[in-house]
Parts: structure tokens; C-alpha cells; sequence
């Protein structure tokens, strides 16, 4: 890939990537250190997480086609990326396991006034 096109998957990742988890991942592409040879580069994901700074990576080689499966590690944590890092730590599974359960408000004020004995 050319170093524009390199540019452009730079780019149009880190904009779809914001679609999947807002906000919490940072893309970049680096030169393989690997000693591989030729123009391999790596497709970067760096995001906070209840170790510490993470990363996810994809190798950008001759096999390389598109972003999609970068783009799966992502969707598939998503519920779990969007917990800040306390509630993460609190979570005892897999990340791709955890799943969050969708409330009205109208459910939310009813188990709080249940909670406080309100009804």
C-alpha cells in the first residue's frame, strides 16, 4: 500500500471505529518491526482498560483486503468497551461476553423507588 492509501484506512477505520465505541479507541499504523521485509505494516487499536493501556492489532500485508476484521474485535466488546474501567473490573467473564441490558427510564425509576422501598 502507498503511504496515502495507508493514510486513507487510517482514516476511514478510526471513523468507524468512533461509530462502534465512541470515543475509545485511538488508530494508528506502524511499520513492522518484525524484520518481515518489503512494506508490511500494522493496523493499530489502542484503548484504555481495567489493565491499563491495550492494544489490538492487524497485520496490513500482501493478504490484506479490508478493515472488516478489525473493525469485529471492536463490535464485539462493544457493550463491554462502553462500562468505564471500574465497572469492567467488576465484570468476571469475558469481554465479549458481557452484554448490556437496555432500560426504559420507566423501568430505571421503578426498581429505584422498589430499592428505597417507595412502592
Amino acid at each position: 500500500m502507498t503511504n496515502r492509501q495507508l493514510e486513507q484506512l487510517k482514516k476511514e477505520t478510526q471513523e468507524q471505529v468512533d461509530q462502534i465505541v465512541p470515543g475509545k479507541v485511538k488508530v494508528s499504523i506502524e511499520k513492522d518491526g518484525e524484520g518481515r521485509g518489503g512494506n508490511t505494516y500494522i493496523l493499530v487499536g489502542e484503548y484504555d482498560s481495567q489493565y491499563g493501556k491495550s492494544t489490538w492489532t492487524e497485520q496490513i500485508d500482501n493478504f490484506f483486503t479490508d478493515n472488516k476484521l478489525f473493525l469485529a474485535f471492536f463490535k464485539q466488546r462493544r457493550d463491554y468497551m462502553m462500562l468505564s474501567i471500574e465497572e469492567q473490573s467488576r465484570f468476571d467473564g469475558h469481554p465479549s461476553e458481557y452484554v448490556a441490558i437496555p432500560c426504559s427510564l420507566e423501568q430505571d425509576i421503578e426498581w429505584a423507588m422498589e430499592s428505597e422501598n417507595l412502592v
